[in-house]
């Protein structure tokens, strides 16, 4: 059994294209829910909702990050903060309640400063839980992650591998091209999942695939997790009648290696 969703920076969603390619994408994939960064419109979720099939919806406090989600799934907010929303999702559908952040960063390097450590917050509140990070976290983490420029960035790259390193979380690497935002000559990986080592307790496999940028110029990230299936414990029983039989010594000396 999987579970699959959409994080995308959309770059405005009330462009009637937008809505068609959405709408497109959520069809094509059987998406139960969708995360929407920059839509560059206010929450009208009564109308965003039945636009893309979705039964409920919310926004984080800068209304810069949307969920819209089907029925049976339920979202908690946890933390609620500019550049990010913090969720416990739970489902009759799920093994267990999930948590997810969902993260539209700001371009600036001293304004990211408070995302990393509201993230390390949510790390320790995070302990023995499997949590999922995805988003734009406008800075990449490889040189190899761009093409095309010449600025130096090495400093916010290790700013952002310090937070990855503190929070305990991995990249959940990416299936397509590894570029998610292009503008120009200029291409980067500033959108990335990264999960923690609880979340490949409950799923075998969490898969992240960017797909082709249309109507924007970041790539929709479609990420899909494999739930882990459940071995019961095995346990052990003993009937007391078995005492009664006639062979059980003899079984039991055979079992633990004596003799009869």
């Amino acid at each position: 059994m999987s579970i699959k969703f959409l994080t995308w920076n959309v770059r405005g969603i009330a462009n009637p294209g937008s809505q068609r390619h959405l709408h497109a994408l959520i069809s094509r994939h059987n998406l139960p829910f969708v995360a929407l960064l920059e839509p560059m419109t206010l929450p009208e979720f009564s109308f965003y909702c039945r636009r893309f099939g979705f039964d409920d919806g919310l926004s984080n406090c800068s209304n810069h990050i949307w969920i819209m989600s089907a029925a049976h799934l339920h979202f908690d907010i946890l933390v609620d903060h500019a550049q990010l929303l913090h969720c416990r999702l739970t489902s009759d559908l799920l093994p267990q309640p999930i948590y997810l952040t969902f993260v539209y960063a700001k371009c600036d390097r001293v304004a990211r400063y408070v995302l990393w450590d509201t993230l390390r917050e949510i790390a320790i509140s995070m302990e023995g839980l499997p949590w999922l990070v995805s988003g734009d976290f406008n800075i990449f983490l490889h040189d190899h992650e761009r093409i095309g420029g010449t600025s130096d960035r090495s400093d916010e790259m290790l700013d952002f591998a310090y937070m990855i390193a503190d929070c305990e979380l991995f990249d959940a690497g990416c299936e397509g091209s590894i570029f998610t935002w292009a503008r120009g000559g200029l291409q980067e990986r500033l959108d990335r999942a990264l999960y923690n080592e609880h979340w490949a307790d409950v799923f075998t496999s969490s898969v992240v695939t960017h797909l082709s940028r249309v109507r924007s110029d970041h790539a929709p990230l479609l990420i899909s997790c494999q739930f882990a299936p459940h071995v019961p414990c095995s346990s052990f029983r003993f009937q007391h009648m078995w005492i009664r039989h006639h062979t059980f010594l003899q079984v039991v000396k055979k079992a633990w290696g004596h003799p009869t």
